[in-house]
């Protein structure tokens, strides 16, 4: 009654959360001192839904945007990933304002402050990065949003071109990262369960 002004509600919970632990703690056996017991080890794990990530990528040269391009792909095969509820900059600019196709917008000051604050946004919101990255061509932008990923504990993985894995790193982005992989293992890596690893390749 101090609920819902009506007692039934409250029996009829009940009925239902009774229907739900008989069906599924079948398994489960009283002892004679009143202790309870599996009567089997076999336990179900329900699945682990898809990460939302923060994905980064550079899109100012051709070799970035190739990668860009074929990361994309890669992550939208991968299903411990979901595309649809993580943030990707490009595809959400300010006011619909497309960069690509004019690029005059980012000298607009109200622009930058907007863009800046959505990919903040985007990095609280998200469980880990993903971050497209070119070695050959090292972005500012990219190491900003991998400091920040690790500046709100987020876990980060950056993706590399299969034919850069021997090409140097930059000490921060190599070591102060969680995982660096080969665009070739993006389309089955699990997201769901990253594991730091060390950087073996060449750093400066």
């Amino acid at each position: 009654e101090v609920l819902y002004g009506d007692t039934n509600y409250l029996n009829t919970l009940k009925d239902k959360v009774n229907k739900v632990v008989n069906k599924n703690l079948k398994q489960i056996s009283k002892e004679k001192d009143g202790d309870y017991m599996f009567t089997s080890t076999k336990l179900v794990e329900a699945p682990m839904p898809p990460v939302k990530a923060y994905i980064g990528c550079s899109w100012f040269s051709d070799k970035q945007t190739e990668h860009m391009k074929a990361g994309i792909e890669a992550i939208k095969a991968n299903p411990s990933v979901s595309w649809e509820y993580s943030h990707y900059p490009l595809a959400h600019q300010y006011k619909g304002m497309d960069v690509n196709n004019n690029p005059e917008i980012m000298l607009d000051k109200e622009w930058q402050m907007a863009t800046v604050s959505a990919d903040i946004e985007g990095i609280k919101g998200c469980e880990l990065g993903i971050m497209l990255y070119v070695p050959s061509e090292p972005d500012d932008g990219q190491a900003w949003e991998m400091g920040n990923l690790y500046g709100h504990g987020k876990q980060c993985v950056v993706v590399i071109p299969d034919d850069e894995v021997h090409e140097p790193l930059n000490l921060m982005v190599a070591c102060g990262t969680t995982r660096i992989i080969k665009l070739s293992e993006l389309a089955t890596f699990d997201f769901r369960h990253v594991v730091a690893d060390v950087y073996d390749g060449e750093v400066y």
